[in-house]
């Protein structure tokens, strides 16, 4: 519960205590309530303020030399009659201070005659009825205030009220923006947008580097001027990626929630395409403004351990990095380009590629605009609002090699206000070699300058408030009050009762030089992107540490999340930030215990979070224990990403060679690696990596003829090579082996944390280890006996997703077989959903194809689509047999031929035997269809398909028999 404290008081020169009283409740999460604060309203003064004590939960009463006005002359005074209401409230705390009689005062602020007997009478009173503080300055008060409230602390709210969001069309801010300076400025800007909110087109990106005021001018349009630029506006969602995962499903519960009025967690069934289409219908309706804030951290630029931490010039700005990280993330901003009359404005360091058609064309319906740095004039005035003064030509001359850059005009402002000498001169400060004149910023670019400015402001800061900006760095967003007192470097300090006053002076300081963002709404403070990496990079390796293990400390003694019902990033929020803490702190062998008891399954398996899955374990991909790094390869196997697989998994295969690890280790990872090479359509190396597995087997005295994992390996190759006898016996073979486990890694089991037995790694329940599977495609490929019905069932029957999407994909094809086109159609957009939803990469090329086949529109915006998703797609995942059916159903014959003779390529692998059969097949009809000769192609032999660890693995298993003949 949020308490509320009255502050009571005579005005005048109590007036700056009052305001550092209502900021220290601020800090506390209390609420000020003050004269202020109190809005017009009919009853009498009195009657208002004896209404508010009444509704407060602690009383703080300051009396300086004036007793205070009255309601009539002969009442006592406001202050007096508030001081008794709250006397008559026993149970609530009375916090009394008196200003020293000997401290300098006002003199047209003390009280004369009889007013002056009225206080000496009412401090007499006080004095005696309770224990009182006396006070000087507005420092000292400031602390000696924060030490008595805080044994007052509120009570943490056991969370948000989900029914206490605002109603449209009232703003609904997660978080609402707190910026270090006054917005200033931006005239044309702001203009621009306001033509846009009256135009026709449904999204605007502002794109800028880092710290020019995206977020200030956003904010301001989003605030100040949307509703008037937006006719019949009905809503406006203001949501910041900067305070939260790359995620964009928190995003979607957030807007159905405000725009229906219900709770987030009534939408969390709804899978991820159900909510995106959801959202898209409701903007249809009524014409909402969704901001998009921060939008950069959804770019695979920021694909890293820690986003919240990378500096613009860390960064090359490809395709590649400005394609998004999450492929369904994709299919949503698309959607929402088509959510017209609804407006999205998006704020980012980086134009998205998913909002470019192929080439550098923007999509219609999107506008850019690049954010410069402010003009001269607005740059002035900010400086003025910021409290520097000085001469217009010099002003202008040394902030303009800036290029006005908001973020540094606020910098270095606070350290011309610190100018002991003369606080706010700009011209005396430029001038004195210790201060702005020995910067020397004439021969650096922007980077370098903005580098040695905010050097120069982190070398001015006291050591207490360096330490704790440091601090504050190391976690990846805004940081509450609870969090902020547990990672405090002065909490260890002998005199703790003054550890919150320290705290509190620290933050000031850093708030007046515009490095540190307190949010008084959300009692949080932040700090901009830019201002965070640079101060991070500055910890010392120790302090770095000792950083981290505060915040693993403060974490882990939290109720701990139930990972069981996390439907998302979000949900596991703490766990993953004592991941990260660990990490930091080079716990890696806690952090690998965390990672396998709490994070692995809840990521790979439960919601699919597989660029998540990445990035947290990028900094253990070298130097993790086995099943770590095997996490790492299946993170990126699942992802689509097959080469990093590959690469990833063979420096791991080559790690356990050298160290003699176990035949089992080995085997597991030539199976991952197997897997990898299989998805990537090089079957023949998969049949290279099947003998290194023979040569071990054999080499511990094993018989490979009756190892499960082995033998299903060999059925599948078979089956894609279209041998479906030999296929058929060796998966009848692998599904026997598999009831009764005959070697020690055949079918191998981890203990999990609970003591229990889950699956292995190298054959995940989720990946590949399911014989069943195989055989309905072995079904497919021969008798002819599946039907819809069997697939139906099996799919309910599904523990994955990845099973479940392999049975659509079954399905669909049965369907197309037996030309039941409807029905297709569904299930190939069910399939696409399905990808998309669970963290795959997929095209809607299945969808254009029926489309085209059955004559209906939509087929040509199908392709379109497919062919922007391709460059997302590993060369063996594109689907150019699909692109070339709905080619020639078009009748775009040139285009058919193009994408039948990659196809056949793509089939083709490393040639007979090690090849797709059946999409060889497919792809050569359709050539013929057209009339053109399939490619000559060369043929990939056994001995020329080199493995680059097979000498270490072939090295380890001569040990291994070494050591068996012994």
């Amino acid at each position: 519960m949020t308490r509320r404290v009255f502050i009571s008081s005579a005005s005048g020169a109590l007036t700056p205590y009052r305001t550092t009283a209502a900021e220290v409740c601020h800090r506390l999460g209390m609420v000020p309530v003050h004269m202020e604060s109190f809005d017009p309203q009919r009853p009498t003064p009195a009657e208002v303020c004896r209404k508010l004590v009444d509704g407060s939960d602690v009383f703080v009463l300051l009396i300086g030399r004036r007793y205070g006005s009255r309601p009539s002359p002969d009442d006592p005074s406001y202050t007096e009659l508030e001081y008794g209401w709250a006397v008559d409230r026993p149970e609530m705390p009375l916090l009394p201070f008196i200003v020293d009689p000997r401290f300098p005062w006002p003199p047209d602020d003390v009280s004369d005659a009889g007013d002056a007997e009225a206080l000496e009478r009412f401090v007499g009173q006080v004095t005696q009825a309770h224990v009182v503080k006396s006070f000087t300055t507005v420092v000292s008060f400031r602390e000696d205030l924060l030490l008595a409230l805080r044994r007052h602390e509120s009570v943490p709210a056991a969370a948000r009220d989900p029914l206490a969001l605002p109603a449209p069309p009232s703003l609904h801010a997660m978080p609402p923006y707190v910026g270090s300076a006054p917005f200033t400025g931006r005239a044309a800007s702001l203009s621009a947008l306001d033509e846009w909110g009256r135009s026709g087109d449904t999204m605007m990106v502002v794109e800028a580097i880092g710290g020019t005021g995206k977020s200030a001018l956003t904010w301001e349009w989003a605030t100040q001027q949307a509703p008037q630029a937006i006719p019949a506006l009905a809503g406006r969602l203001w949501w910041s990626f900067y305070d939260g995962s790359p995620s964009l499903t928190r995003f979607l519960l957030e807007v159905l929630a405000y725009v229906s009025g219900r709770t987030p967690d009534s939408f969390r069934h709804l899978p991820p395409a159900d909510l995106a289409d959801k959202v898209r219908n409701t903007l249809r309706q009524k014409p909402y403004l969704l901001i998009l804030d921060g939008f950069e951290r959804l770019l695979n630029a920021y694909h890293r351990f820690d986003p919240s931490k990378i500096r613009d010039d860390t960064m090359e700005p490809t395709p590649e990095q400005r394609s998004m990280i999450d492929p369904h993330a994709e299919d949503i901003i698309r959607q929402l380009v088509m959510s017209s009359p609804s407006k999205i404005l998006i704020s980012s360091r980086l134009m998205p590629t998913v909002l470019n058609r192929r080439g550098q064309v923007l999509t219609p319906g999107v506008r850019l605009t690049s954010l410069p740095g402010l003009n001269d004039e607005d740059a002035r005035i900010l400086l003025t609002r910021l409290g520097v003064r000085g001469s217009e030509p010099a002003l202008t001359e040394f902030f303009s090699a800036l290029d006005n850059h908001p973020l540094l005009l606020g910098v270095v402002a606070g350290l011309i206000r610190d100018y002991r000498r003369s606080p706010g001169d700009f011209d005396r400060w430029l001038a004195d070699p210790s201060a702005g004149g020995g910067l020397q910023l004439g021969r650096l670019n922007l980077h370098q300058r903005r580098t040695h400015i905010l050097e120069a402001a982190f070398d001015r800061l006291s050591p207490a408030s360096n330490r704790l900006l440091g601090q504050v760095s190391v976690l990846s967003g805004a940081v509450d009050w609870s969090t902020l007192e547990a990672i405090s470097p002065f909490r260890d300090q002998t005199d703790g009762t003054r550890a919150d006053a320290q705290l509190d002076s620290a933050l000031r300081d850093l708030e007046e030089r515009g490095l540190l963002w307190w949010n008084r709404f959300a009692n949080s403070y932040d700090m901009h992107p830019i201002i965070r990496a640079f101060a991070y990079d500055r910890l010392e390796a120790t302090e770095e540490v000792q950083a981290n293990v505060a915040v693993r400390d403060h974490f882990s003694q939290l109720p701990p999340e139930n990972t069981s019902q996390a439907a998302s990033v979000d949900d596991m929020y703490q766990t993953i930030t004592i991941f990260r803490a660990l990490i930091g702190s080079d716990r890696t062998a806690e952090a690998e215990r965390l990672w396998q008891q709490s994070l692995s399954h809840v990521l790979l398996q439960q919601i699919g979070a597989y660029p998540t899955a990445v990035e947290l374990l990028s900094p253990l991909a070298t130097r993790g224990d086995a099943d770590t790094r095997a996490d790492f390869t299946i993170a990126h196997l699942l992802q689509g990403r097959y080469e990093d697989a590959i690469g990833h998994e063979q420096a791991l295969l080559q790690h356990l060679a050298e160290t003699n690890s176990s035949p089992e280790q080995l085997l597991l990872s030539l199976n991952r690696l197997s897997t990898a090479y299989r998805a990537s359509g090089r079957l023949v190396h998969v049949l290279r990596l099947l003998n290194l597995s023979v040569d071990i087997l054999d080499a511990s005295g094993s018989d490979p003829g009756r190892d499960r994992s082995l033998v299903m390996q060999a059925g599948v190759l078979r089956l894609l090579s279209g041998k479906l006898d030999a296929a058929q016996h060796l998966l009848d073979k692998a599904q026997r082996l598999g009831e009764t486990p005959v070697s020690s890694w055949d079918r191998p089991y981890r203990l999990t944390s609970d003591g229990g037995r889950s699956r292995p790694k190298t054959a995940p329940l989720w990946f590949d280890d399911n014989p069943h599977l195989y055989w309905l495609e072995l079904t497919f490929r021969t008798t002819g006996a599946l039907t819809i019905d069997q697939l139906l069932t099996y799919e309910g029957e599904a523990l994955s997703a990845w099973h479940r999407l392999r049975l659509v994909d079954l399905r669909l094809r049965l369907l197309i077989r037996q030309e039941m086109w409807d029905a297709g159609l569904d299930a190939a957009e069910q399939h696409l959903r399905l990808a998309l939803s669970s963290g795959f990469d997929a095209t809607p090329a299945t969808v254009a194809y029926i489309l085209a086949r059955t004559g209906r529109d939509g087929a040509a915006s199908a392709i379109e689509e497919t062919l922007a998703r391709l460059p997302r797609l590993h060369p063996a995942s594109q689907p150019h047999l699909r692109l070339a059916q709905a080619y020639l159903e078009l009748g775009q014959r040139t285009e058919a031929s193009r994408h039948a003779d990659l196809a056949y390529r793509q089939a083709w692998g490393s040639g007979p035997p090690n090849y797709n059969f059946w999409d060889l097949r497919e792809a050569t009809d359709i050539l013929t269809r057209l009339s053109e000769r399939p490619p000559h192609l060369e043929i990939i032999s056994l001995a020329d398909a080199g493995i680059s660890v097979e000498s270490e693995v072939t090295a380890y298993a001569a040990r291994l028999r070494g050591r068996q003949s012994a």
